[in-house]
């Protein structure tokens, strides 16, 4: 019975262990995001935004996000055409903007 234990507490180490390095890798990965806006909804362009906070809430410094924007929502890049360009609340150093 005595090896039985020591068999299930090596395996019980070893899971333990493979475990925590794929956590630890995972916390240094950089996470690559890409965004779509398509739409003239100011709606969905402050969804947009807010989702873009929450990615660099969640990963700081470890994620980098590309928006893709075609369509009506070509507007969103235009300084005079949409007030949410000057919203500073992310990062834009950060985001492929």
């Amino acid at each position: 019975m005595s090896s039985f234990l020591k068999t299930a507490f090596l395996f019980f180490f070893f899971v333990v262990l493979l475990v925590n390095k794929t956590i630890a890798q995972d916390q240094n990965k950089i996470h690559k995001v890409v965004m779509q806006l398509n739409s003239a909804d100011t709606a969905v362009w402050s969804g947009m935004l807010g989702n873009i906070r929450n990615f660099q809430k969640v990963w700081p410094g470890n994620v980098t996000i590309e928006v893709v924007v075609h369509g009506k929502a070509l507007n969103f890049l235009v300084a005079s055409k949409s007030h949410l360009v000057a919203d500073r609340s992310y990062d834009k150093a950060r985001c492929g903007f």
